[in-house]
C-alpha cells in the first residue's frame, strides 16, 4: 500500500500532537468511571471535543469536581478520535465500568484539546463467575 508523503506527514503530526509528552503543567487530572464508548459522528452541544477528527463518544461519570468540566457524580461526554489512540483502549465494551485517571489539556500548537489516560483501575470490577479475577 502506497501512502502519499503529505499523508505520512499529516499522520506523523497527529500522532506527535497526541503523544503523552505533550502533557503540560496546565492540564487537568481527574478520576472518572467509563459509562460507554460509542462510534458516532453526531455530537450535541454539551460534548467536549478533543483531538482531531472525532469519531467516538466517550461518556464518563466524574469521581471528583473538575474545574471547567463538571462536578462529582455528573456524566460528561467527550468526542475523541478513537479509544485505542487517545486512551489505549483496544476493547471499548470491556472498558465500561473501569475507573480511569485522565488528563485534559490543550496543546501548544493550535489550541487543540486532548484527553489522555494516565492509569486504569480495574480492581473494583466484580470477579468472574468462575472465581477468577475480572480482566
Amino acid at each position: 500500500m502506497h501512502i502519499p508523503p503529505l499523508a505520512q506527514v499529516a499522520m506523523a503530526f497527529s500522532i506527535w500532537l497526541g503523544s503523552p509528552s505533550m502533557v503540560s503543567a496546565d492540564d487537568v487530572r481527574f478520576s472518572a468511571r467509563i459509562d460507554e464508548i460509542l462510534i458516532t459522528r453526531q455530537f450535541d452541544k454539551k460534548v467536549i471535543v478533543t483531538g482531531i477528527d472525532p469519531r467516538h463518544l466517550l461518556r464518563v461519570t466524574l469521581e471528583q469536581d473538575v474545574e471547567g468540566v463538571g462536578k462529582r457524580g455528573e456524566s460528561v461526554s467527550f468526542a475523541i478520535h478513537s479509544p485505542a489512540r487517545d486512551l489505549g483502549i483496544s476493547d471499548p465494551q470491556a472498558a465500561v465500568g473501569n475507573r480511569m485517571l485522565l488528563t485534559l489539556g490543550t496543546s501548544n500548537e493550535g489550541g487543540i484539546r486532548h484527553l489522555r489516560r494516565i492509569k486504569t483501575d480495574r480492581t473494583d470490577k466484580a470477579p468472574a463467575t468462575d472465581g477468577r479475577p475480572a480482566k
